[in-house]
């Protein structure tokens, strides 16, 4: 069923996309197994175990630091791909509401706002190809993926719940502030450089890419993930809620809320928004050119 009204808003260079919601999405059933077992998507298997979660800074969003433990899990290595989304699309004729909706803002490389129709993921404003993380995509967009491909494949793909992404960008919940330690290294991820072209952008760096980079061409962190910090906002698969102080055991946030988790940060980002422990959010109908996603499943 689709309810309300769309809404179009602009952020200062950034694309910013207010959705149709989408309410109980089930994904077509077509004859696509074969192409479902085909995307590649490479898993990396991660024992679980009791870390702090949260704290690191002194942020009230990261705090209070408290105790989790999670059971085995794996997470995919690398962020889903333009060509592994399209393989979704195709397959099920499924049309995301960016698409059927295209009233958006982009930025030109001036940084003035400019009109374009059209912009999706497939065409979000900048040039990308198969092997780039798809954008432009809603928590609602990344659910029906995970939903497609858990029925092709006979097993539950979902996203990671926002204590898992933060267990595996900490490498098994290291005290440490970016995936791959405690010191920024801008030649470690893609983020608001001197290419952005960006007011927030350090110009004393240059990752490369002015707007997203292949998946992959980072160095990993110490679990063999890439990506876990920059080139795009990974959606999780919480609520967004403030944390307790109490213990939990394989946590999967708050029943209800207003916004639904992204980590990792993105190309648009300074250092601090690429943090292990920086915690954002958006509406699960709304989505910006540096939101995309990565999967994960429970281990039996």
């Amino acid at each position: 069923m689709l309810q309300k009204t769309v809404i179009v808003a602009a952020s200062v260079g950034l694309l910013v996309i207010e959705f149709l919601r989408i309410d109980n999405f089930k994904a077509q059933n077509p004859t696509s197994s074969s192409r479902a077992k085909g995307l590649g998507i490479e898993f990396v298997r991660i024992q679980g175990g009791t870390f702090e979660m949260g704290g690191l800074t002194d942020n009230p969003d990261n705090l209070p630091a408290h105790t989790v433990t999670l059971s085995d899990y794996e997470m995919a290595k690398y962020e889903i791909t333009v060509g592994q989304f399209r393989v979704f699309v195709e397959a099920t004729e499924y049309q995301t509401t960016f698409e059927k909706y295209w009233q958006e803002y982009i930025n030109n490389s001036a940084q003035e706002f400019l009109f374009i129709k059209g912009v999706s993921w497939k065409k979000p404003g900048f040039p990308q190809t198969d092997k780039h993380p798809v954008t432009c995509v809603t928590w609602l967009d990344a659910t029906a993926f995970c939903e497609w491909l858990s029925q092709e494949l006979k097993q539950k793909i979902r996203l990671p719940t926002e204590a898992e992404w933060e267990y595996a960008a900490r490498s098994r919940g290291e005290k440490i502030l970016f995936c791959w330690g405690n010191t920024f290294d801008g030649r470690k991820l893609n983020f608001a450089d001197k290419n952005t072209n960006y007011k927030r952008s350090l110009d004393d760096f240059d990752d490369g890419f002015p707007r997203t980079a292949p998946v992959g061409s980072f160095p990993p962190n110490a679990l063999g993930l890439y990506d876990m910090a920059g080139n795009v906002y990974e959606w999780c698969q919480d609520w967004y809620g403030e944390y307790s102080a109490a213990e939990q055991t394989n946590p999967i946030g708050p029943p209800l809320g207003n916004f639904h988790i992204v980590r990792g940060g993105a190309w648009i980002s300074e250092p601090t928004y690429c943090q292990t422990v920086h915690r954002d959010g958006h509406y699960e109908d709304r989505t910006y050119t540096y939101y995309g996603f990565r999967v994960a499943r429970s281990v039996r």
